[in-house]
């Protein structure tokens, strides 16, 4: 599970958006908010959800910005909390399943605690599989009295036409200087600033995309293999654990890999990336060994 930050950077506006809505009884019942991976999206709200439903002061929270107790974001993706209600895939699946939108359905059946407005929050809505976008899209319809859904997806995510159609949608976009500004930031409130592997990053990647992966490398204490060892590395940890970040690491630093070699060369890259993938996919699918997916990093190193 990804980590959150204590403190939230570059969103006050964003925040004070939301919240004046909400203050003013403004806010839809439904928003998606979309954004490039790794910007920081899921902090915002996590932010947003600890501060409406949990701090007491306040005041205070608006003038830094930062929680410091962040045991509130632990509970709030674990349910803790009658009013809010988190939705996202498991670490051994790649969607979103139908039950647990049913169980959102359930739960909101009920009358709210004390109440107090109810938070539904829907992590990658991407990636909700048909079934439960369906479900989803009957309560969207038809959402309960002081029922807000907040629904994030990435920016190349694909969410049905319909569900678009339900809510409002609030695109996220924060200037490159100020990503790489937030980058700095967070190497500082991760400890982080040992790291010197930058090469297995590219110029596009995002503050939270490349500290996710950094994590991942400390808590493997793989931070200092080279891109392909790197790349077989989180395959194999998949392909033996099932853990889904694993794979999408693996993948990101291949795809960051051919852009490099390729000198950013997008046609060359995408082919030699596309193949990567191909062969990934079919390995894992006849539980074959990752060689042939590996040969095509070694070709091009």
């Amino acid at each position: 599970m990804n980590r959150t930050n204590r403190s939230l950077y570059s969103y006050s506006e964003y925040f004070n958006f939301i919240n004046s809505l909400f203050l003013n009884k403004k806010l839809p019942s439904s928003i998606l908010f979309s954004g490039e991976k790794g910007i920081g999206k899921r902090t915002f709200l996590l932010h947003f959800l600890a501060y409406t439903e949990a701090l007491e002061n306040k005041k205070n929270y608006l003038e830094n910005f930062c929680i410091e107790n962040h045991d509130l974001f632990e509970k709030i993706l674990n349910n803790h909390y009658d009013n809010i209600k988190v939705i996202q895939k498991s670490e051994k699946s790649s969607l979103i399943t139908i039950d647990q939108i049913r169980d959102v359905i359930s739960s909101c059946s009920y009358e709210s605690f004390l109440g107090k407005a109810r938070f539904v929050l829907i992590l990658n809505a991407e990636d909700l599989n048909s079934n439960a976008s369906n479900a989803l899209l009957k309560i969207l319809e038809k959402p309960p009295e002081n029922t807000y859904f907040f629904l994030v997806k990435n920016s190349d995510g694909l969410v049905g036409s319909t569900i678009l159609s339900r809510c409002f949608k609030l695109n996220i976009r924060i200037s490159k200087l100020e990503l790489e500004l937030v980058f700095k930031k967070l190497l500082a409130d991760f400890d982080l600033q040992e790291f010197s592997n930058f090469d297995i990053f590219n110029e596009f990647d995002t503050p939270g995309s490349k500290i996710n992966r950094i994590l991942y490398l400390k808590d493997h204490a793989i931070e200092s293999l080279q891109s392909i060892d790197l790349i077989s590395y989180c395959l194999e940890d998949f392909k033996k654990n099932k853990i889904h970040n694993s794979l999408t690491y693996g993948v990101e630093f291949a795809k960051n890999f051919f852009f490099k070699k390729f000198n950013y060369n997008y046609e060359k890259s995408n082919y030699f990336y596309s193949l990567f993938v191909r062969n990934v996919s079919d390995s894992l699918k006849f539980n074959a060994d990752l060689n042939a997916a590996v040969k095509i990093l070694k070709k091009v190193a």
